[in-house]
């Protein structure tokens, strides 16, 4: 299922889009979760398993395309979390996306998806706790931090937002 918002085309991550990904995403440690670049079989384990998400689940990570300029932002949208099997609002976008509101715009689509035609009662997001943009973004999505711990292999808080928030 496909997504548009005013600057944005969003579309299910697929494995095709590896070589992008790989590029903008994961070969830049200040971009993966763990601050470490993947190696090349890495990141296509990577993008194969959350292209995976899909058809197990109905919804997953999208590929962030910059309708503008057609440019792979990288990729982001709804997903289990691991650890709770909540879903999670995750986005991953890289450099040259940083600080252009990419990261909200794509955060309240995926929001208005899962608490619209997915009718989830909750949503979940974990960020890392140096990582002050993204917990600006949260905040400006409604998201609460209710704790701090592990997730996804790393120190990390963890953030909630129902519909009514």
């Amino acid at each position: 299922m496909n997504l548009e918002t005013p600057r944005l085309l969003l579309r299910p991550l697929l494995v095709s889009d590896l070589d992008a990904h790989y590029a903008v995403i994961d070969s830049d440690p200040n971009v993966t979760w763990l601050g470490v670049a993947r190696t090349p079989e890495e990141s296509r384990a990577y993008v194969s398993g959350k292209a995976g998400l899909w058809p197990k689940h109905g919804f997953g990570p999208y590929a962030v395309i910059e309708k503008a300029t057609g440019a792979f932002l990288g990729h982001g949208g709804l997903e289990p979390l691991e650890e709770t099997q909540e879903v999670q609002l995750s986005y991953y976008l890289g450099r040259p996306a940083w600080g252009r509101g990419f990261a909200t715009e794509l955060g309240e689509a995926a929001l208005r998806h899962g608490f619209g035609p997915l009718g989830l009662e909750r949503i979940v997001a974990i960020v890392r706790p140096h990582n002050a943009a993204s917990q600006r973004v949260l905040t400006k999505l409604g998201f609460v931090h209710e704790r701090d711990g592990t997730f996804s292999g790393a120190e990390a808080q963890y953030w909630s937002r129902s519909p009514a928030d």
